[in-house]
């Protein structure tokens, strides 16, 4: 549901350890591709988030790798209120990518 720049991840964060190999400091993921078949992808972003920004770059980044994307922005910030809403959304659009009922 979000970018999270990879420079800012501890050593021992679950995402790095899944996205890159262990031991390695990737700062990106053109140098280490993660080959899942997930169907379309999909996150969302509060028009107000302080990471806007880098989850619209996260978006076109995915565009670019022609990786099957679907981004929304909606108002909010970077927040419970916001989350508490989308997060629904965010699951039953991965459970129906992922065909989970």
């Amino acid at each position: 549901m979000g970018a999270v720049p990879l420079e800012d991840l501890r050593d021992d964060c679950v995402i790095r350890k899944v996205l890159l190999c262990p031991g390695k400091n990737y700062t990106n993921l053109d140098q280490q591709r993660v080959s899942i078949n997930i169907g379309t992808q999909g996150s969302d972003c509060g028009t107000e988030d302080i990471f806007l920004e880098e989850n619209r770059e996260f978006a076109t980044h995915l565009k670019t790798l022609g990786t099957p994307h679907e981004y929304e922005e909606y108002p909010g910030g970077h927040d419970f209120a916001y989350w508490d809403i989308h997060v629904q959304e965010a699951i039953e659009f991965h459970k129906a990518q992922l065909s989970i009922q």
